[in-house]
């Protein structure tokens, strides 16, 4: 179960992550016939503190990256550029998660009165289900949605090397710097996405274009039907709503399902309208046969 934690601003994020469990490497202990012996080459990951089980079993080589080791860094870097942030941390098993909203003009974006803000996703790991990156956000202000960029503001996404302190802060400023001075971009993105009118009779073949699948555009279409949808800015907004505020999976769906919602709102209409017929139509042959 995941668990969130909002913060208002660097104080509050910074109280928030010294308080964050720390880990530890355990030896392993394998149960043989006539004796009980160490295992060579893997290691427990465990809290350290406690009693609890191991949340995983690694290489003895694995580089055990503590989430106050990862995060501490972003603050100071809001700090030295003279940014605060608010948002929130999720705890998932041996995984968190910090998504900072940029409070800075710089990063404000408002498109037909309606106002945006960008900022950071940071993900980092001590159970080597997945390494520390960094990718684009952003959140809509009127309705609390958080968009994930991906590389829809900065060339790449990045998969940050942790060496020493100074170095990570660099490379947080270095993206987070790209990422304010791209704001504009997603205000281009967003008029485009307003200005294509979309039908109510293909808005199922733009999800399937968009990578949804069978049921989870069976549960978006009968959002849909209690909305006026009348571009693909509606549409989008209806997909990270659900995102948002309703669907509870692991990280691996979430980033699927947010890159999909991306690919509807960046991709021209026509194609994927023409790419989810295609999918549509396949579906029904399978289900004839």
């Amino acid at each position: 179960m995941n668990e969130n934690i909002q913060f208002e601003n660097n104080k509050e994020l910074e109280a928030v992550i010294l308080g964050l469990p720390e880990y530890q490497k355990k030896e392993v202990w394998i149960r043989g016939k006539d004796q009980t012996y160490e295992a060579e080459s893997h290691v427990a990951i465990i809290e350290k503190n406690s009693d609890s089980n191991p949340i995983a079993i690694l290489s003895k080589k694995y580089k055990l990256i503590q989430h106050r080791e990862a995060f501490i860094p972003f603050i100071n870097m809001c700090r030295a550029m003279g940014i605060n942030v608010k948002g929130t941390i999720t705890k998932s098993e041996g995984k968190v998660f910090l998504r900072a909203i940029f409070m800075d003009k710089r990063a404000r974006v408002v498109v037909d009165g309606e106002e945006l803000y960008t900022g950071v996703l940071l993900g980092n790991s001590v159970d080597g289900t997945m390494g520390l990156f960094m990718e684009s956000f952003a959140f809509r202000s009127v309705c609390s949605n958080g968009m994930l960029l991906g590389k829809t503001l900065v060339a790449r996404v990045y998969k940050i090397h942790a060496g020493n302190a100074e170095i990570l802060k660099e490379q947080y400023q270095k993206f987070s710097e790209q990422i304010i001075e791209n704001s504009p971009r997603l205000s281009d993105i967003i008029k485009r996405a307003i200005s294509e009118n979309i039908q109510e009779s293909v808005i199922n073949q733009a999800l399937y274009g968009a990578g949804f699948g069978k049921n989870h555009v069976k549960k978006l279409l009968e959002k849909c039907q209690q909305l006026d949808i009348k571009n693909k800015w509606d549409l989008y907004n209806v997909i990270t709503n659900w995102l948002t505020h309703e669907l509870e999976v692991k990280w691996g769906a979430e980033k699927w399902h947010q890159s999909n919602a991306t690919r509807l709102l960046t991709e021209p209409l026509s194609i994927l309208v023409e790419n989810g017929a295609a999918i549509e139509k396949t579906i029904k042959e399978k289900k004839q046969v």
